[in-house]
């Protein structure tokens, strides 16, 4: 997939992008009936804190068989000849590429055309492309990964031109909400990925962790997941402890990484072993590669556990064989696209508002380890989403 840059020159996304989702940042969500998909039994049973609520809450979300998900029971017709131009936040995150592929296909089901413009994680870029977007009368624009309230100026410059604006992956669920002309937000879960993690940490080290945490607030997904973490070691495990944070930096992500990795290790590493492990959790699966340099460079292999987001093939790999990422939260990024394609449509055919808001889309999602991981190949989530999102649009084969 291309994306345009402000300078009209084409760059490949490569990014990693997400947000909580609205109705998924507790255990009540996760509890909820869903009308078209699996709906585990409900959290009510669930102990609300220590390491039994760590294992109740991480026991649905390790079963693909299980894992819920939920679409619209019903569609309007399809509105064709449409031109969206989605802003994504910046390039450089596998989310945010794999979010926008999903679109882009999406929409070629239906008929319209797509650009992909690349924000460069600057909200003056970003302002600039929604401008550009307006001026060439685009039907609808798509905020990926981004902040609406960063760019309001622009989004009611759109709502003015009443061209429709939608979100993807924002780092409030309610963002929507809060800012006018955002006519609606689907998301994925970073907070429930987060208390996923949370979860999985307290369970693995029986509930006395000591922790390494990094964290990227550049992107929405980890933002989100930083709360959903914080919450959960709170509610799981009280013995557990925060040595350090730390606060990436994107551009010089792949150098300073390994370099503050490999100094955390010495400063705090001296009394962890493979029987009582030091907890390191990466901001995502790009800077958890990044961060294993440091390990090795701090000859800690043997008594690191990481945990990270994204499920990268070589992540995966090194969960299966054993490698230091012994954790990953995955979420079925694509499938968030064709949610908002579907969301336009709706949009398009002048539905209300109440019949395209976040609560009636939910996406896979699943903390792997090394009992819960596909024997070899990418996740996949279990539903066939694009067959029935075909199906439901009339459209395609």
């Amino acid at each position: 997939m291309k994306v345009r840059t402000r300078f009209g020159v084409s760059a490949v996304v490569l990014g990693l992008v997400g947000l909580a989702v609205a109705g998924w940042g507790s255990t009540s969500g996760w509890g909820s009936t869903s009308s078209s998909g699996n709906s585990p039994s409900s959290s009510a049973a669930v102990p609300s804190s220590g390491l039994a609520a760590a294992a109740a809450f991480l026991k649905p979300r390790q079963n693909l068989k299980t894992l819920p998900y939920k679409i619209p029971a019903t569609s309007p017709p399809v509105a064709r000849g449409k031109r969206v131009v989605v802003v994504l936040a910046g390039a450089g995150s596998l989310g945010g590429k794999e979010i926008a592929q999903g679109f882009q296909q999406a929409a070629k089901q239906l008929g319209w055309s797509s650009t992909v413009v690349d924000g460069q994680f600057n909200t003056t870029v970003q302002t600039t492309a929604i401008a550009s977007a307006i001026s060439e009368k685009a039907n609808a624009i798509v905020l990926d990964a981004m902040n609406p309230a960063a760019v309001a100026g622009a989004v009611a410059q759109a709502a003015a031109q009443k061209i429709p604006v939608v979100s993807e992956l924002n780092p409030v669920p309610t963002i929507a909400k809060l800012v006018p002309g955002v006519l609606a937000d689907v998301s994925s879960g970073g907070i429930d990925g987060g208390m996923a993690e949370a979860a999985w940490v307290t369970v693995h080290s029986g509930g006395k962790a000591s922790i390494i945490f990094y964290t990227d607030p550049t992107l929405a997904l980890t933002d989100a997941r930083t709360q959903g973490f914080l919450t959960g070691i709170r509610e799981f495990c009280p013995r557990c402890k925060i040595l350090t944070r730390f606060t990436l930096d994107e551009a010089t992500m792949s150098t300073a990484l390994p370099v503050q990795m490999a100094a955390d290790i010495r400063r705090f590493g001296n009394n962890f072993s493979s029987k009582n492990p030091l907890y390191v959790v990466a901001p995502h699966d790009v800077g958890g590669l990044s961060m294993e340099q440091g390990i090795v460079d701090a000859h800690a292999t043997s008594k690191v556990v990481m945990v990270s987001i994204d499920a990268l093939p070589q992540v995966l790999t090194q969960i299966r064989k054993g490698g230091i990422i012994k954790a990953d939260w995955v979420q079925a990024f694509p499938w968030l696209g064709w949610d908002t394609a579907d969301q336009l449509n709706r949009i398009f055919n002048h539905e209300p508002q109440s019949s395209y808001q976040g609560s009636d889309y939910v996406v896979q999602e699943m903390m792997l380890d090394a009992q819960h991981i596909n024997p070899s190949g990418a996740w996949t989530p279990q539903f066939n989403y694009q067959a029935a999102y075909r199906s439901l649009w009339k459209v395609g084969s």
